[in-house]
């Protein structure tokens, strides 16, 4: 019984500090909307979004790219439509986003497409 208990603990301890090596850089991660009075910004919040979603197809040539602070503020409109839509035209073509997402990008609009 000893044995069983002490076999299950290392194995608990072993998986437990293990980490995937795939993880992303905190430069490139998803901040979630900040709490309530805190304005949304590209840099804090929404360029990880356009980094994991976007860019893979609309890099800095091409059309609509959105790999730049500019170019994903002149764009905004319309990749609010295409996220939010079902069917044909969503985006990404991989699926719809999730609503966290979208409202963050939203919130980055009505608070004025903040850079910083």
């Amino acid at each position: 019984m000893k044995r069983i208990f002490l076999a299950s603990f290392f194995t608990l301890a072993l998986l437990s500090s293990c980490s995937k090596s795939s993880e992303p850089s905190i430069s490139n991660t998803y901040t979630p909307t900040p709490s309530s009075g805190t304005k949304i910004t590209y840099n804090a919040n929404a360029k990880a979004i356009f980094d994991s979603n976007c860019i893979g197809c609309h890099p800095g040539s091409g059309q609509s790219p959105l790999n730049t602070y500019n170019t994903a503020k002149g764009n905004i409109s319309n990749v609010i439509d295409r996220i939010q839509r079902t069917g044909t035209g969503v985006m990404p073509p991989s699926g719809q986003m999730s609503q966290d997402k979208i409202n963050t990008l939203k919130q980055w609009q009505t608070d004025g497409l903040l850079e910083n």
